[in-house]
């Protein structure tokens, strides 16, 4: 049977001392005696300078690469950051193009309404239209309760568009000018001749 060694325990305290005090002894040895030791610390400055070169170039490559990991990590948050406000001015933009055409529509009306001054009005929206590709009627969202009555002239920026030829409580259909059973009669204003 096999006896258990006993571990030697060193308290850290006591070699930390014990190798303070012999730096400090050997700081002194070499600045009393600089003269005598004078090859030995050309010999260890050839052994250690190449070291630390080594060391210093590993250093460097190692703090580069860590400054590079963080300017990775700055550059990605810097690019989130980016991005929430790119959204955020797109969002915006999109809001005053939509502001910008309403203007733009409501500019038109006020146009509209300039050259027509002696007829009375009501703005309404286009809700719904033909399923066909010539676009013959559409529904507006105005109506009897609006003061719309059958036959009545629908206009748009540059002038007549249609004829209302149904009314209901808060809606009326529209025949447009375009569809072949559509009447339209006009005159020329400088010979008053009508077509």
């Amino acid at each position: 049977m096999k006896r258990p060694r006993k571990k030697i325990s060193i308290n850290p305290k006591i070699v930390f001392i014990v190798l303070a005090v012999a730096c400090v002894v050997l700081i002194v040895i070499s600045y009393k005696f600089s003269d005598k030791f004078a090859p030995i610390k050309t010999a260890l400055n050839d052994i250690i300078t190449p070291m630390q070169k080594g060391i210093n170039s590993a250093g460097k490559a190692i703090s580069d690469k860590l400054d590079m990991f963080s300017d990775i990590d700055r550059l990605l948050k810097e690019n989130e950051e980016l991005k929430d406000e790119l959204g955020r001015v797109k969002n915006e933009n999109q809001m005053l193009l939509q502001e910008k055409y309403e203007l733009n529509w409501y500019r038109d009306l006020y146009d509209l309404d300039r050259q027509y001054v002696d007829y009375p009005k009501v703005a309404a929206k286009v809700i719904s239209k033909d399923t066909n590709s010539y676009y013959n009627t559409f529904l507006i969202d105005k109506g009897r309760d609006h003061g719309i009555a059958v036959d009545m002239n629908v206009m748009a920026g540059n002038g007549l568009c249609g004829i209302v030829t149904e009314v209901g409580k808060n809606w009326a259909k529209v025949k447009t000018i375009i569809d072949d059973n559509t009447n339209v009669s006009g005159m020329f204003l400088k010979t008053s001749d009508t077509c």
